[in-house]
């Protein structure tokens, strides 16, 4: 499964196919990293959903999951295909479209 969060739309296809590619690699548990740093999406394989649900509260999701099992975790480098900002906000929104708004012609 690939958990992926509707408030990041610049985390594309490209990122999901890096983590899949990863879980065909061996990874039961692969997160996209931006710059190193771990972020959205996660793949998560099936025989990891039963401990995840148990160990997830509110809006944490797979948080506390992730954090107790790191040997379990390979980072899967995105940074080069796109950016995790979360758009919750006007202001983000407005801020994410002139940074990647085209002039025109």
């Amino acid at each position: 499964m690939v958990v992926a969060l509707a408030d990041q739309p610049l985390v594309g296809a490209t990122a999901v196919a890096r983590l899949i590619a990863a879980y065909r690699s061996g990874a039961s548990v692969a997160v996209a990293a931006y710059d190193g740093q771990p972020r959205n999406p996660v793949l998560l394989a099936r025989e990891h959903w039963a401990e995840v649900i148990a160990t997830a509260t509110g809006d944490q999701g797979a948080r506390a999951f992730l954090r107790a099992r790191p040997d379990l975790v390979t980072l899967v480098e995105c940074g080069d295909a796109g950016r995790p900002d979360d758009i919750d906000t006007p202001a983000d929104l407005d801020r994410i479209t002139g940074r990647y708004r085209r002039p025109l012609p």
